[in-house]
């Protein structure tokens, strides 16, 4: 069930209508998601009713306290994030006090209190959002989205859950430190992807180092490409985690979906001086002219953040066992 999408997300549906949202307002719709997820983790929710004067509550005091402007207008993401109203990818539908869908969109916070007695996500989301491993993917995948934003209002609101990012930040700071060090392409710890608390934090500090370096595109194709605050490019690693790994930086560079997913089959490799080298076809149906359109990669100016040699040596091996199969 557990999936990645565009821009290191997780948690399968969930992160994907996250991403794809529409957004007039960039910090309305993810502060009021991040409540109703508070009210699931304290239980005083579920995935078929969550109180509207709860989470209207917490809206409030989550946008105040980081001083943003008009925390009253709770209903207008309430509204827009309901099924049929505003938005392609719904998140819930607002039930009446008789557990009745409410039809009319609700025009003021009083109007959505007077109205509304709770919110029910729609089906294809409870099963991101009833595992509690799950939940926390789908909470990072909001904090994904704000971070990618670059804007005030965003990067503001990710300071109302403080403390989620606290283990970002020192997983980073494991990384950096790392990346001074001896290189060793194997983590003995590491193991295949699971949904974990580890492993989300871990890919996201990944990604938050190695993504920048490259300036968000492509080291192949060069694609920067953005839509809304969805950024498509991808922190790959050179040795794959589930062949453990390092999560060193000098094992990433960025890739597009399609090169990182051509990369992680071996169809193409680095060689020296950054060119690379694309697999022979082998197959009637094998069509890799793409690739042979780029004649080598663009690594960052700053030599730390290149792939290490070890890490491309590595690739080439596989590249080559892969290419006489």
């Amino acid at each position: 069930m557990t999936l990645y999408v565009p821009g290191g997300g997780r948690a399968g549906t969930w992160a994907i209508r996250v991403h794809a949202m529409r957004r007039s307002q960039p910090h309305y719709k993810p502060a009021l998601l991040l409540c109703a997820l508070d009210l699931l983790d304290g239980g005083e929710a579920s995935v078929s009713a969550v109180p509207i004067a709860q989470l209207v509550a917490s809206f409030r005091k989550h946008l105040s306290s980081v001083g943003l402007s008009n925390p009253d207008n709770a209903y207008m993401p309430a509204r827009h994030l309901a099924l049929g109203m505003g938005t392609a990818h719904p998140f819930w539908e607002l039930r009446t006090s008789r557990g009745e869908r409410l039809l009319k969109a609700p025009k003021t916070t009083a109007e959505l209190l007077r109205e509304a007695r709770t919110l029910a996500f729609v089906p294809e989301l409870w099963a991101d959002l009833e595992d509690p491993i799950e939940r926390f993917a789908a909470r990072h995948a909001v904090y994904e989205l704000l971070e990618s934003d670059g804007k005030a209002e965003s990067t503001r609101l990710l300071d109302a859950w403080s403390e989620d990012q606290q283990p970002i930040a020192e997983r980073v700071r494991e990384l950096e430190a790392l990346s001074r060090g001896r290189f060793i392409l194997i983590d003995a710890e590491a193991g295949f992807a699971t949904a974990s608390r580890e492993s989300v934090v871990r890919s996201r500090a990944f990604r938050r180092l190695v993504l920048p370096a490259y300036e968000h595109r492509c080291a192949l194709c060069g694609l920067r490409l953005r839509v809304g605050e969805l950024a498509e490019v991808e922190a790959a690693h050179v040795c794959p985690r589930r062949l453990k790994g390092t999560d060193d930086p000098r094992n990433g560079l960025a890739l597009c979906r399609t090169h990182h997913w051509a990369f992680d089959q071996f169809l193409w490799t680095i060689r020296e001086q950054d060119r690379i080298e694309v697999r022979p076809e082998r197959g009637a149906h094998d069509d890799l002219e793409g690739l042979r359109r780029f004649a080598s990669v663009t690594f960052p100016a700053n030599e730390r953040w290149r792939p290490h040699a070890e890490a491309l040596a590595w690739h080439r091996s596989q590249f080559q066992a892969a290419r006489g199969a």
